[in-house]
């Protein structure tokens, strides 16, 4: 919603202002177009006539109808066109920003087309009146509306307006965006950006020109006129044989010198707008890493009071994400909050009724075995109102027979393997004991998300108040860059983060995929680096839920599978260019398509490796599979490279294992492979590669429709080069360990 506003606001302003540098050349035009009285007049000449007969007042003959307009007319173009864009690079499974950009500019030109219509109309007949005198803008509507009704009266000249307005405004913001990037790095901001909306202007003129010369007649035409009299084929018959070819180029110099002002006037002031706007953006996300930081603090305490054990260091990031999942969320704050949380219970489960430790001795797993099972017949607490006994014993049975443990071949597997078969076979009785509890604390810290929420939603208030807003310095070192954020800082109740230290190579990264104003980049950095901090926590707990798969790893995906796009990850730990993440307001700048929940797989072939949280593993496996039966029913070829833990029992990846879609399994045992350290931006060098040794291992599933299996075929060989391109960067990383070498693949442990 808050790019929406930005879109709306920036629109109007830059409506205005082109608008009012523009009106009088556009008089101009309009007279050579429609009015034989200036058949052979040039811009100057109409100009100078008009001023010197009617008084300077009539070049602005027409102008309140689309400057009282403007707010709607121009919001609606940038608007339509912002959301538009949002809305296709989410759709479309692959990176097609031309593509979006245009098909975006042209569904914005036809929803303003009806508006254009009406204001141009009563535009047009108030600039064609000779003398200052004549009916009002105001006037002209009602008339005419009162003589021919509204269809004839307000939409005159329809046809011609949706024809020039859909597609010039795709050839309009494609023209606009390629010229920005192209002027990037050669022209400063302000001269790129006025350089790049005149031009675009001129280009689509030249495109349309035609079609404009055929409207300003039609629209000009009094209401007596015939229907034949008003049709475009009518029109353009009559201006061939008295004018020739010419007619189509009837006020062509007057039309691209207004076409140069108005538009670099449209988007200079657009751009200010939005800068203002966007300028803001520092100033907002201080409030809401404040309030993430809040709701952090309430979900420990509101724990403590629940359950009489201190919080797991985990377990508000897996509640966090769970909650996130459920709807794109345009803050840092979950949108709304589930009626149960299986994140939260899994994690309330490990300490109620009875904290399991964790433990590689099978005798101390049967007897921790032996205290869960009293601990979960006897009230301990008042959150624990206790099972029934005789459902107890029934479970307990099921489980004894296997008591030895039947997964693993040693110790340490049957030991995990009893701890994690008690906590699955009691889940269903555990859920129902802790459900009004469960219910009890969500209720509680929903009203606390609320009131954050209010806090944030104030946030605009205390904006217009604030006179100074806060700027972003950039200090680029030999090795790392600098983000600080001076100036005015936010009166914000709590501590945020003012300054921000990344590798060199990752500032270099973020500016890359950075895809708005180039003026806006710093601050916008800044912003998405404070979000992903306080998505970590005060600790770094919340670093282990932002692993990345190495670099050798995708080049073998790409090679072997096709892989073009992402499904988890964020604009700091992403390797490919397009992928999925968390949050829209601050990562879809740099290229994000959104959350996969919220995304629509089509078709190609995808990297998933989504937080290692049982609930949210398990969601994705399910929403994988609805993707592939649909990309089956609909001829698609849909190919999924799946990571998840190697976890004993785990619901997710025995889902992914049984599905008809499993065209082959992968497992890297823990002491052969490496990820990307969560922290990677700004993390010690010698800590960017974080060995699984002391895991199980991970498990790659490749799943695929028939059609993708086809297109990418999973083959022993496959597999082989797979498991070599992962192990590689385990060996590397121990090969640079030993020698100590300080580059940006060193790990020491």
């Amino acid at each position: 919603m808050s790019e929406a506003l930005r879109d709306f606001f920036g629109g109007t302003l830059g409506g205005m202002t082109g608008i009012l540098a523009g009106h009088p050349l556009d008089t101009a035009k309009t007279r050579l177009q429609a009015m034989s009285h200036f058949d052979r007049g040039t811009t100057y000449q109409v100009l100078s006539h008009t001023a010197r007969d009617e008084g300077y007042r009539a070049l602005y003959k027409g102008l309140s109808f689309p400057l009282c307009s403007t707010a709607l007319l121009n919001a609606v173009v940038f608007g339509v066109e912002g959301i538009s864009e949002r809305a296709l690079k989410s759709l479309w499974s692959e990176e097609r920003p031309m593509l979006t950009g245009f098909v975006a500019g042209c569904i914005a030109g036809l929803a303003q087309s009806p508006l254009v219509c009406t204001v141009d109309l009563v535009k047009t007949q108030r600039q064609v009146q000779l003398g200052w005198h004549g009916d009002s803008p105001v006037g002209i509507f009602r008339s005419r509306i009162s003589d021919v009704g509204l269809r004839r009266g307000a939409f005159q000249g329809l046809g011609p307006t949706a024809l020039k307005e859909c597609p010039s405004y795709g050839v309009y913001f494609l023209v606009y965006e390629q010229s920005k990037r192209l002027s990037e790095g050669h022209l400063p901001t302000v001269p790129a950006t006025l350089l790049s909306g005149g031009l675009a202007g001129c280009v689509v003129l030249g495109m349309i020109h035609p079609v404009e010369v055929v409207k300003s007649r039609i629209q000009a035409l009094p209401t007596s006129c015939s229907h034949q009299e008003r049709t475009p084929l009518y029109v353009i018959r009559q201006g061939l044989h008295r004018e020739g070819l010419a007619f189509f180029l009837r006020g062509f110099g007057a039309a691209m010198a207004r076409a140069f002002v108005v538009n670099a006037a449209t988007f200079g002031g657009y751009e200010a707008a939005v800068a203002a706007w966007d300028g803001a953006a520092a100033f907002k996300e201080c409030y809401s890493y404040v309030a993430l930081s809040e709701l952090r603090k309430d979900f420990s305490q509101l724990w403590r009071k629940s359950w009489g054990r201190k919080a797991p260091a985990e377990a508000f990031n897996a509640w966090l994400f769970e909650a996130l999942s459920e709807a794109a969320p345009s803050s840092a704050l979950p949108a709304e909050l589930p009626e149960d949380s299986e994140a939260l219970l899994t994690w309330v489960t490990l300490q109620i009724p009875f904290q399991w430790p964790y433990t590689e001795d099978m005798e101390v797993a049967k007897e921790n075995f032996q205290k869960f099972l009293e601990a979960a017949k006897e009230p301990s607490l008042p959150q624990w109102p206790g099972l029934d006994a005789l459902q107890v014993e029934q479970r307990a049975a099921e489980l004894k027979e296997d008591a030895v443990g039947t997964v693993g071949t040693d110790d340490s597997d049957s030991a995990s393997a009893l701890r994690l078969r008690a906590f699955r076979c009691f889940r269903p009785l555990l859920r129902e004991a802790l459900r009004p509890h469960m219910r009890q604390f969500l209720n509680e810290l929903d009203s606390s998300l609320q009131n954050l929420r209010e806090k944030l939603e104030s946030t605009a208030q205390k904006l217009s108040e604030s006179e100074y807003l806060p700027k972003v310095a950039v200090e680029e070192m030999e090795k790392t860059v600098r983000l600080d954020l001076v100036g005015a800082l936010p009166d914000v109740e709590g501590k945020f983060p003012r300054r921000h230290e990344i590798h060199l190579g990752h500032w270099q990264k973020l500016r890359r995929l950075y895809q708005e104003d180039p003026a806006r980049c710093a601050e916008m950095c800044w912003t998405l680096l404070t979000r992903y901090r306080a998505l970590f926590g005060p600790h770094d707990e919340g670093a282990g839920w932002h692993m990345a798969l190495t670099q050798q790893v995708f080049e073998a995906l790409q090679q072997e599978l096709g892989v073009s796009h992402e499904l988890f990850a964020s604009p700091l730990n992403c390797t490919l260019s397009s992928y999925c993440s968390l949050f829209q307001d601050t990562d879809l700048a740099f290229g994000s398509s959104g959350s996969f929940f919220q995304w629509s797989l089509v078709e190609g072939s995808y990297e998933c490796n989504p937080p290692f949280e049982e609930g949210l593993m398990m969601k994705t496996v399910q929403r994988l599979i609805q993707s592939l039966e649909k990309a089956t029913k609909n001829a698609k070829a849909l190919s999924v490279a799946l990571i998840l833990p190697i976890w004993l029992g785990s619901p997710a990846m025995n889902a992914a294992l049984s599905s008809s879609f499993c065209q082959g399994s992968l497992e890297i045992k823990g002491s052969n492979h490496c990820y990307l350290n969560g922290r990677q931006h700004y993390c010690k060098p010698n800590h960017l590669l974080l060995c699984q040794a002391e895991a199980r291992g991970s498990l790659l599933i490749v799943l695929q429709n028939l059609s993708g299996a086809q297109r990418w075929p999973v083959t022993s060989e496959t597999l082989t080069r797979l498991e070599n391109a992962w192990c590689s960067s385990s060996k590397r990383r121990r090969v640079e360990a030993e020698t100590q070498q300080k580059g940006p693949f060193c790990c020491v442990g």
